[in-house]
């Protein structure tokens, strides 16, 4: 690593002050204004710009690292006495593709999802003006064959994978296999080689950047961390874009702009005449809990900060609306995922004491049209997937929010968590009627065998008529019960509770099949059935 005083030291004081007068710029000082007389319909002026010559300081760090870089290294690096044989080797574009992306293309290709659609993961390639920063065009790629051809028209790209063809947003993200960190040493005013960086990278988060690149700005470069595929549910983009966090917060000189997981990075080209090339070190592909030291020293950090008095929290109703990612929460900027935010912001309202109707007039009226934006998210937001939201907050299963998930859907850190105090959930049994049990014990009570219809057995369990269908349809499935209804005004079925039916051969007692024969009876005379039925229940008795 070299900085720009020590790069001054290997230009002479002509070249220096050569260097110095490029970076002079013309900036407006004053206005003079000069009368110049008098004419048929007034005075006559006239104003002068006056310019003055101000020097560019960023602009001598650029000029003076750009031609060390171009002229001075390479002379250096030749110079070297013995010449230590650079680790890692030089590769294709290809290569570089399939050490990034291996077989992501490939994960659950053509299974179908829950609502029934075929499954291909897709990447997304951009073009991008380097000056304007703007999206000229951008194409979807499903497979990596697709990718190496197309790639050499493009110069950006997602090394994430979506499940979207049009947005690339975290609410499409589907499956995670690297991390990346984007280095602007040009802002940082210092020059490395790649391979400096390369073990500077694992002397900061004890891990190996697989590859190194450079980008379109000589001596920048941009460096993968390979790891296992994470799938794209909102904690495990929640542990990436922290682990990643802590990742440029660590390493220092790396860009704070790419902490976010669906961040777009430039690709890896190789040019000979600007010395630029991919250098590939290694294949070592990380599992993501090798990097929660790296957040276990964060919760240390936080906690020494709050001992020491760094942060002063008060939950006051206000301080608690003040909070930056509360604030975020509250005003819809830059929302993540609409779904979660929405319970999260009803569990926040609940918390400072607004009403389950003051909770949805606010969501309802201003949060949810600015997170209706098809344009940006893909998908509309829905008036009844917010009031769903709303009403699983404020129902008796939770008391409290979360931080972390205020920190997941804003992306703002929340580091309230641990300071709220309030009662545990106690379940009232509200959730867990126990119905079947009601139904079996009532059979139980009058021999196994109860005549009537759905609404008598309704009444005289005191189970909704609804849900009583279905346990009298899969108690029938199971074999628990056996019945078969008959339709018409007046009519009436007869339950038999299979577990209360013990038939013993006996000497003094006919054996007989009790189904066998409430079949046979069925199409009867109604008179001779229940005189029947009435002798078959007195004998099942007196086994």
């Amino acid at each position: 690593m070299m900085t720009i005083e020590e790069m001054e030291k290997y230009f002479s004081p002509e070249q220096l002050a050569f260097i110095k007068e490029q970076c002079y710029k013309e900036v407006h000082a004053e206005t003079v204004i000069k009368e110049l007389g008098q004419s048929s319909i007034g005075k006559l002026m006239q104003s002068t710009y006056i310019y003055k010559k101000v020097f560019v300081e960023e602009e001598y760090h650029r000029l003076l690292r750009l031609i060390f870089i171009r002229d001075i290294l390479p002379q250096l690096e030749k110079k070297k006495k013995r010449k230590k044989k650079e680790i890692g080797r030089n590769i294709t574009q290809k290569e570089f593709f399939k050490t990034i992306f291996r077989d992501h293309f490939d994960h659950r290709r053509g299974e179908l999802d829950k609502k029934g659609r075929k499954i291909y993961l897709k990447a997304f390639l951009f073009d991008i003006d380097h000056e304007s920063k703007l999206i000229n065009r951008q194409t979807v790629i499903n497979s990596l064959d697709k990718l190496i051809i197309r790639s050499r028209k493009y110069n950006y790209f997602t090394p994430n994978m979506f499940i979207s063809h049009k947005f690339f947003t975290k609410e499409m993200l589907s499956l995670l296999g690297a991390f990346i960190l984007d280095f602007d040493l040009d802002k940082h005013k210092i020059v490395m080689t790649k391979e400096e960086l390369y073990y500077y990278i694992f002397e900061r988060i004890k891990a190996y950047p697989a590859m190194i690149w450079d980008t379109k700005t000589k001596g920048n470069y941009q460096a993968c961390i390979l790891i296992e595929p994470m799938t794209g549910t909102p904690s495990s983009v929640y542990l990436y874009e922290q682990v990643l966090q802590e990742m440029i917060r660590k390493l220092e000189i790396a860009d704070d702009a790419c902490k976010n997981a669906n961040h777009i990075y430039a690709i890896g080209k190789n040019n000979p005449r600007e010395s630029k090339f991919i250098r590939k070190y290694n294949e070592i592909v990380y599992n993501i809990n090798d990097f929660r030291w790296l957040l276990k020293e964060r919760d240390e950090r936080r906690r020494k900060e709050a001992e020491a008095g760094v942060k002063i929290l008060d939950f006051t109703t206000e301080a608690i609306r003040k909070h930056p990612a509360i604030k975020a929460l509250f005003e819809a900027e830059n929302i993540y995922l609409r779904d979660h935010a929405c319970f999260t912001l009803a569990l926040v309202m609940k918390f400072l004491g607004y009403s389950q109707e003051e909770c949805e007039n606010y969501i309802l009226s201003e949060w949810q049209p600015k997170v209706d934006n098809i344009r940006i998210y893909g998908e509309h937001f829905t008036v009844n997937e917010a009031l769903k939201c709303i009403r699983h907050a404020y129902s008796d299963k939770y008391k409290c929010f979360h931080s972390d998930w205020v920190e997941i859907c804003t992306g703002i850190e929340c580091n309230l968590r641990g300071y709220f105090r309030f009662n545990t959930y106690e379940s009232k049994g509200i959730y867990q009627t126990k119905n079947k049990q009601k139904l079996i014990d009532y059979l139980r009570t009058n021999g196994g065998i109860v005549e009537g219809n759905r609404k008598t057995l309704a009444e005289a369990t005191g189970i909704n008529i609804l849900t009583l269908k279905d346990i009298l349809e899969q108690m029938k499935k199971d074999g628990e019960l056996y019945y078969e209804e008959k339709r018409g005004r007046g009519a009436k079925t007869i339950f038999v509770l299979t577990e209360m039916i013990s038939l013993k051969k006996m000497e003094n007692i006919i054996e007989f099949d009790l189904f066998k024969m409430m079949d046979e009876f069925a199409d009867n005379d109604p008179v001779n059935n229940i005189l029947i039925l009435e002798k078959a229940i007195k004998e099942m008795s007196a086994i």
